[in-house]
């Protein structure tokens, strides 16, 4: 598993644009490479929650 309040503050740090998405992702290959595909699913739902707000 992978601590998704970690992954909330990147995301957060994505959406306001203090982070570049290359560095994004290539920090979360660098920290989770066997979740990545768990992680994508996870960002789709955070990402329609977000819309719905």
């Amino acid at each position: 598993m992978f601590d998704y309040q970690l992954v909330s503050h990147l995301v957060d740090y994505l959406l306001k644009g203090e982070l570049k998405k290359a560095d994004f992702l290539t920090e979360l290959e660098r920290i989770w490479p066997p979740v990545l595909n768990q992680l994508g699913i996870y960002l789709q739902k955070m990402l329609v929650e977000f819309g719905r707000h």
